[in-house]
């Protein structure tokens, strides 16, 4: 029996596309079919889109260590995305602010594809819009959208999906892990299929040979175990004792650029010449009261800088680093406090009455 393996198919950026003077001459403009599960781009004039992706957003974290070259962007969309399992978030649009886009003509795509079907005129119709998360029934009577008869229903290819991800996770709890969502996705669009009959269709699987010959069998990725044997006590100590160092190092090095970075801004803060709303915007953004509170944070930024660089030298020249103890407050005892409050008060009482003790 043939045994199938998921194709883990790996997101690719998309290229760039020019509004060219052919289309600014023709005053083409985009269309955006921004579904819930795919936004599909293209130009007025085309014959299809351009431009095809999920229709999901990502902001990456951002990465401290100063060993970093490649540049990620803040906003990563559709197949920028390198690790989709991990986003589900849905896109929204900045179109006048970012892109300077001058207007933007809103609509539904049910009717715009009626609209562009061919039909007699003044002709009804029933609508069924059916999309990843919801389905839409829209009728048409004598060419006119009755929108008050118009309904929703909360289904769609989404809940097809989540219920087989949730039936395979159930089946086999050995393999949570790996039965991801999109591999549910995969699974459904590659050999899932539709009972037109339910009842015939169960008939048919109920024959063993038509069992054995259509059953499809998934492998899923695994990972050999790799046993490094012949290592001494002494020297995993050593490996371990090595890693150990340049985890440290590494985290050094991040909270120094981390620190640094920081400081550069609350400089910029102390050097620009802002307005009042202006300084108490960004006094509001990194969290600080006043201009003495900007300040001891620049001093502590700054001491806290030298004396990392201090650590990372010392780590380099092969020095004994030795991590300075935090500063214990001192707690006062409540009794000791309390009778020389009561003592004051007795004595402040004293004076007033004139008495000598």
């Amino acid at each position: 029996m043939e045994i199938l393996t998921f194709q883990d198919l790996k997101t690719t950026p998309d290229i760039i596309h020019e509004y060219t003077s052919f289309l600014k001459e023709n005053n083409a403009p985009i269309i955006i079919d921004n579904g819930s599960y795919q936004c599909r781009v293209g130009w007025a004039n085309s014959d299809a889109p351009i431009l095809t992706f999920k229709n999901l957003l990502a902001k990456p974290r951002k990465e401290r260590s100063k060993k970093e070259t490649v540049e990620i962007p803040q906003l990563q969309i559709g197949s920028d995305i390198v690790n989709i399992e991990a986003v589900r978030f849905h896109d929204v649009e900045l179109l006048f602010e970012c892109y300077s886009v001058p207007g933007v003509s809103y609509g539904i795509d049910g009717l715009y594809s009626y609209n562009y079907s061919d039909k007699p005129p003044k002709s009804d119709a029933l609508i069924v819009s059916m999309g990843y998360h919801t389905i839409h029934i829209i009728p048409v009577l004598d060419g006119e959208i009755m929108f008050g008869n118009s309904r929703r229903m909360n289904i769609g290819g989404f809940h097809v999906v989540s219920f087989l991800h949730r039936m395979l996770q159930l089946k086999y709890p050995a393999h949570t892990n790996a039965i991801t969502l999109s591999r549910a996705e995969e699974l459904l669009h590659t050999i899932c299929l539709i009972a037109l009959d339910y009842r015939v269709e169960l008939n048919k699987w109920m024959d063993p040979d038509y069992y054995e010959t259509n059953t499809k069998r998934i492998q899923l990725p695994y990972t050999a175990n790799v046993c490094t044997a012949g290592l001494t006590a002494k020297g995993t100590e050593k490996e371990l004792a090595r890693r150990l160092i340049e985890i440290n190092a590494r985290k050094r090095e991040e909270r120094l650029a981390e620190d640094e970075e920081k400081l550069q801004q609350l400089l910029e803060i102390q050097d620009n010449d802002w307005n009042d709303y202006e300084q108490e915007k960004a006094f509001t953004e990194y969290q600080i009261k006043n201009y003495e509170d900007l300040q001891k944070n620049i001093a502590f930024l700054t001491s806290r800088i030298e004396k990392n660089k201090r650590k990372i030298a010392a780590a380099m020249n092969g020095e004994e680093i030795v991590e300075e103890p935090p500063i214990k407050q001192v707690k006062t005892n409540k009794f000791v406090f309390e009778t020389e409050k009561a003592l004051q008060t007795f004595v402040q009482n004293a004076k007033r009455s004139g008495k000598k003790y």
